[in-house]
């Protein structure tokens, strides 16, 4: 009958209706991490955290609290705030401290060189200078989405170092060769 196939048209159209608003605002955010992760690697975190704290607050206004958007910009945020809090209070590490780290974990390089940990493989396109966060973490000023935490032993010797990966990912390098604390 014509009468229940307009029936049905009328209700696609309110189903999409409903869901263009919500697909826009998925669109909305998926831009504003795109956005944040080019603000990271210009290394413009403030500006960055703020994007994100705003997008946050609209996906938990909007999504459903278990949508995978969600816990992905809670942790993009919690990244960000770490590095916008190194940036504000610097980690000041002793050159001896450093000097610990330096080695290699590996097919990974780490170096001392004025004052300041670089990291370096064949595979990597350039050094990475890392900057501390705390004691033992360090963030990639080339890779964004890379920070790396030094495991130590019961005397304070380094033992691994573990790649943290923004995604959640992580790989873990055992110490394979002695420190080369000079750059």
């Amino acid at each position: 009958p014509v009468g229940a196939q307009s029936i049905r048209s009328d209700t696609l159209r309110s189903a999409i209706d409903r869901q263009v608003p919500y697909r826009r605002t998925l669109d909305a955010l998926e831009n504003a991490s795109k956005e944040a992760a080019i603000l990271r690697r210009a290394w413009r975190y403030p500006e960055a955290s703020t994007l994100l704290g705003d997008a946050l607050g609209d996906a938990e206004r909007t999504l459903d609290p278990a949508h995978p958007l969600i816990n992905r910009l809670r942790r993009e945020l919690a990244w960000t705030a770490e590095v916008v809090e190194a940036i504000d209070s610097p980690v000041v590490l002793s050159a001896d401290r450093l000097a610990r780290f330096a080695g290699e974990y590996g097919r990974t390089r780490i170096r001392v060189d004025d004052g300041v940990l670089i990291a370096s493989n064949d595979d990597l396109e350039a050094d990475q200078v890392l900057l501390p966060i705390d004691e033992h973490t360090f963030q990639s000023r080339l890779y964004e989405w890379v920070r790396v935490r030094f495991v130590v032993d019961d005397d304070d010797r380094p033992v691994a170092v573990i790649g943290y990966f923004l995604d959640g990912g992580r790989q873990e390098f055992p110490r394979t060769g002695p420190s080369d604390a000079s750059g």
